[in-house]
């Protein structure tokens, strides 16, 4: 053994950074989510009602809004 260092993870990485890793589609699902309820319990807000306000289906909502969360929670 040589060497003991640190190896900075990416979780401990702020949101803002990690954020940064979205694409801008990504940003703007979660961004409205947030923003309109829909992390809330219960729901304010439906993912259909959401897609509307963005103009795309419920599914690419619901994938944008699963990729936004999938880089946020597990970024390697």
């Amino acid at each position: 053994l040589e060497r003991i260092t640190s190896v900075k993870s990416p979780m401990s990485r702020s949101m803002d950074e990690r954020e940064r890793y979205l694409s801008s589609r990504q940003q703007e699902a979660l961004a409205l989510a947030r923003k309109r309820g829909y992390y809330e319990w219960p729901r304010k807000v439906t993912a259909g009602e959401l897609a509307d306000e963005l103009g795309v289906a419920k599914t690419t909502f619901l994938e944008h809004l699963r990729r936004a969360e999938s880089k946020l929670l597990d970024p390697d």
